[in-house]
C-alpha cells in the first residue's frame, strides 16, 4: 500500500468536506439545494449524500397558526415572522391544488418589515366531496421565491350517503334498526364511525312504552317558500344549508335549504340521484317532507307490520319521487337511504 497516496487522498477529501461545510455556514440564511457529483473517483461521504435538502425551518411562528380547519367557516389565521427582516419581504398565499370548492385566502399577498412582522390571512377551507381530508396553504416568499408549506386538517362539513346493498321487508321493528342496517353496511371508504349514518325515514315506534319518532316536519315543505321554518322536527338526520354526496364521496346529491334540513322539491330538482341503480327505499315520507302515513304500521307503530303498505322512494329520481314514487306491500323488500350525521 502507497502511504503516501493514501494520506494524500484524506487531505483532499478533508478539504472538500471543509469548504463544503464553510459554504453551507455562509449560506444558512438562504438554504438553498446542493448536489454533489459522486460519480467520479470513490466519491465523497461514502456516496450516501446525492443532495443536501432545505432543512431551514418556516419563518413564521408555528404555535399561531392552528392544525385544524372547519370547512366552509372563514378562520383569519396569524402569521408572525419569528425574526424581523432588515427590509420588506412580501409572501403570497395561496391553496396548493385548489378544488373547484373555490376554498378562499384573502388577502393573497402580505407585506413584512422591521416595524411590522405578522399578517392576519383569513382562510376558507372549501372542497367539493365528503371525504376527510387535508388542505395545504403555500407560503411563497418574493424575494427568492421559497414555497413554505401550512397543512391543515379539515373538519368535513359535507355529508356522505349511501343505499344499502341489503334488502329489508316493512317490518324492520322501527327506524332504530333502519339505523342498525346502515350501521352494519356503511362502506368502509366513507368516512365516520358506523354508528354516525342513520336511516333518512319518517315514522313512530313504541318500544317499552315509550314512543320514539323521526320526523322532518309538521308543516308541508317547511314553509321553503314563504317562512321557512320546519316544526316538531325530530330525531331527523338532514340539516340545513349542507350538501350531501353519493357513495363515491365526490357526486353531489343535493344541497338542502339555507334555513331548513330538507331539499326543495316544490321548485328544484337534485343535482344528482340518490344512486344510479333502479333500487326503491323505504321513506315513509310524503312528497312535502311530512310523514306519509303509510309506513307498515302495526300496534306498536311504524315499519311493525309485515302485511301493510309503506311508502318508498327511488333511488334514481331527482325529482320529489325520490321520496315518494309510491306504495308497496310491506312483505316487499326495500333498501335504506342512510346519511352521515
Amino acid at each position: 500500500m502507497d502511504l503516501r497516496k493514501v494520506f494524500i487522498r484524506s487531505i483532499f477529501s478533508f478539504s472538500v468536506l471543509s469548504g463544503l461545510l464553510l459554504s453551507l455556514g455562509n449560506g444558512c440564511n438562504r438554504a438553498e439545494r446542493i448536489s454533489l457529483d459522486a460519480s467520479k473517483g470513490n466519491g465523497l461521504l461514502w456516496n450516501v449524500v446525492p443532495s443536501i435538502l432545505n432543512t431551514a425551518s418556516a419563518p413564521f411562528d408555528a404555535t399561531l397558526i392552528p392544525s385544524t380547519l372547519n370547512e366552509g367557516d372563514s378562520i383569519p389565521v396569524t402569521f408572525a415572522l419569528t425574526a424581523a427582516p432588515s427590509g420588506s419581504e412580501t409572501f403570497s398565499f395561496a391553496w396548493e391544488n385548489p378544488s373547484p370548492g373555490n376554498p378562499g385566502v384573502s388577502p393573497t399577498n402580505a407585506t413584512f418589515s422591521s416595524s411590522n412582522t405578522t399578517a392576519t390571512i383569513t382562510l376558507q377551507p372549501i372542497d367539493d366531496n365528503c371525504l376527510e381530508d387535508t388542505m395545504t396553504l403555500k407560503a411563497t416568499r418574493s424575494s427568492d421565491g421559497e414555497v413554505f408549506r401550512f397543512t391543515f386538517t379539515v373538519n368535513e362539513a359535507d355529508k356522505c350517503t349511501f343505499v344499502t346493498g341489503s334488502f329489508y321487508t316493512g317490518n324492520f321493528n322501527g327506524f332504530q334498526n333502519a339505523d342498525q342496517g346502515c350501521e352494519a353496511e356503511k362502506p368502509a371508504s366513507l368516512p365516520g364511525d358506523p354508528k354516525e349514518y342513520k336511516a333518512m325515514i319518517s315514522g313512530s315506534t313504541t318500544v317499552s312504552s315509550v314512543v320514539y319518532t323521526r320526523q322532518a316536519t309538521l308543516v308541508s315543505n317547511c314553509n321553503m317558500l314563504s317562512t321557512p321554518g320546519c316544526t316538531s322536527t325530530t330525531n331527523w338526520v338532514l340539516r340545513s344549508d349542507t350538501r350531501y354526496y353519493r357513495a363515491d364521496g365526490t357526486t353531489l346529491i343535493f344541497r338542502t335549504h339555507p334555513n331548513v334540513p330538507a331539499f326543495d322539491f316544490s321548485s328544484l330538482t337534485m343535482d344528482n340521484s340518490m344512486d344510479g341503480s333502479s333500487t326503491k327505499v323505504w321513506t315513509g315520507i310524503a312528497s312535502d317532507w311530512l310523514s306519509s302515513g303509510t309506513s307498515c304500521i302495526a300496534t306498536f307503530g311504524s315499519w311493525t307490520y309485515g302485511s301493510g303498505n309503506g311508502t318508498y322512494g327511488n333511488a334514481n329520481s331527482v325529482n320529489s319521487t325520490a321520496l315518494a314514487a309510491g306504495t308497496q306491500l310491506c312483505s316487499t323488500p326495500a333498501s335504506f337511504f342512510c346519511v352521515r350525521q
